[in-house]
Order: C-alpha cells, then structure tokens, then sequence
C-alpha cells in the first residue's frame, strides 16, 4: 500500500530541504517529487479582471458603445 505525506516546506541554503516525520519509518523507501512555486508567479489583482470576461466591459465608455452599436439598425 501507497501512503502520501504531504508537507510544505522552505528550501534551505544550497538547495537542501529537510522532511521530519514521525510517518518516516527507518530502513523504507521513499518517492520524493518538489512541486516548487515559481517566484515570478503573481496572483492578479480583482481590479486586472475587470472587463476581462466575455461580455464584460473594461469601462462606461465601452458599455456606451455596446448599446449604440445595439440600437443602430
């Protein structure tokens, strides 16, 4: 049988990191994979997703258009 220990941790000086668990038996082998967060990654702000949708407008200036565009035969 297969158990998962998952844990989040911080990379140390010279790339080492360090997994402590009660969990850990001595003498079994273990499958290790390092998803790591890419440090460039930034999460968008709300206000970045404005008018971003399909059908959403980026301002009044846009809903203005619409609706002319719309009305005009």
């Amino acid at each position: 049988m297969t158990t998962a220990l998952r844990q989040t941790l911080l990379v140390q000086e010279d790339g080492v990191i360090e997994i402590h668990s009660p969990e850990l038996l001595p003498g079994v082998w273990a499958e290790v994979i390092v998803l790591m967060e890419s440090p460039s990654e930034t999460v968008p702000s709300l206000t970045s997703l404005i008018g971003a949708a399909q059908g959403g407008f980026a301002n009044v200036e846009h809903i203005d258009n619409f609706i002319r565009g719309e009305r005009e035969p």
